[in-house]
């Protein structure tokens, strides 16, 4: 039934894009199920019943849904040209992202009692795990949607605007999840009459220093993506090798601290995951800035060296003619003797 859905279209390499697409939504709904079986079995066994538990269950149950009607209609001969590459399938798609966005924030909200507890640690690992797997199926699924409809190629369009602009996207929106996680433990195990650590801790003075950490790299981040977005060949490289090494410096203290054992990173969490991913992306970050200004430097050495040799002839040049000009003339010497 399948090869009737695509056998009168004219371009053959849209049938490959088409049938990947429906292979990641096969995958997308796969998450989505395993995703909604542990988001209901926690909201039963949670002793707190709130919008939180109402929520995570409904967006699993909606992606569970939207899914299996995107494989129907794409098994449908009859109903698929009114889905596949249609602004149904970007709708469902763009809804899904952003429904996925809210459901990872209230799932990793350690104050609902989810998939993370208190102090942050994973307790759930089907709902924490496949409800990020969905999200980030549904972006991938999304980026491939707009190149294969719109010819619209995100990941490459972000690699051609400028160098380094795809990490240090990345190194924005995991200091942001950083910020973030950072703020939140320190205001649900640090502050008001209910905290779990004192004020003046090891654990709340590190997360306190990951919220301060997390805020100065998102801005120096968005700095750097704003001017090369706007204008990507004026970065001059030492002032990126500069940010680059405050982001670096910033985070490996970060990661040691966050992730130490008695600090608010330790547990398996977001905060985990995002204090190393921050680290290894700052350390990509170095070593294609150090590769950068190496080569600027012997650039620089091969111009000047250039610039030596063609003073050098210049001025043998020079003397030359100068010898040429002041030398005798012999012939006329014997025309005046005879």
């Amino acid at each position: 039934m399948m090869e009737s859905s695509v056998e009168g279209a004219p371009d053959p390499p849209e049938n490959s894009v088409r049938s990947q697409r429906f292979t990641d939504w096969v995958v997308l709904f796969v998450f989505s199920v395993i995703a909604l079986g542990s988001a209901v079995e926690t909201a039963h066994d949670s002793d707190y019943k709130g919008d939180s538990q109402r929520w995570i269950v409904a967006m699993s149950a909606l992606s569970f849904l939207l899914s299996l009607g995107a494989i129907c209609f794409q098994l449908s001969g009859t109903f698929s040209s009114l889905f596949i590459g249609t602004r149904l399938e970007g709708g469902m798609l763009g809804f899904l992202i952003l429904g996925w966005i809210g459901g990872v924030a209230v799932m990793s909200d350690s104050n609902n009692d989810l998939a993370v507890n208190e102090e942050g640690r994973v307790q759930n690992g089907n709902l924490y795990y496949f409800s990020w797997a969905a999200f980030v199926w549904s972006v991938t699924l999304f980026a491939n949607y707009l190149r294969s409809v719109y010819s619209i190629d995100v990941v490459g369009e972000t690699q051609n605007r400028a160098k380094r602009l795809t990490m240090w996207s990345s190194m924005l929106v995991i200091s942001i999840i950083i910020m973030s996680n950072c703020a939140q433990v320190y205001h649900s195990s640090c502050a008001g009459d209910d905290a779990i650590h004192d004020g003046g801790s090891f654990f709340c003075a590190t997360a306190m220093m990951g919220t301060s950490f997390g805020t100065l790299c998102t801005v120096l981040c968005l700095q750097i993506c704003l001017v090369k977005i706007h204008d990507q060949s004026h970065v001059p490289p030492v002032s990126e090798a500069l940010m680059v090494g405050i982001v670096l410096t910033l985070y490996t203290i970060a990661v040691a601290l966050l992730t130490s054992h008695k600090g608010p990173g330790a547990p398996l969490g977001n905060l985990y995951y995002a204090s190393w991913a921050a680290f290894l992306v700052s350390l990509m970050l170095a070593k294609s800035c150090f590769e950068d200004v190496q080569l600027a430097k012997s650039m620089q050495n091969e111009n000047d060296g250039v610039n030596g040799d063609l003073a050098m002839q210049e001025t043998s040049v020079g003397q030359q003619s100068n010898n040429l000009s002041f030398a005798p003339a012999d012939s006329s010497d014997g025309d005046d003797h005879i």
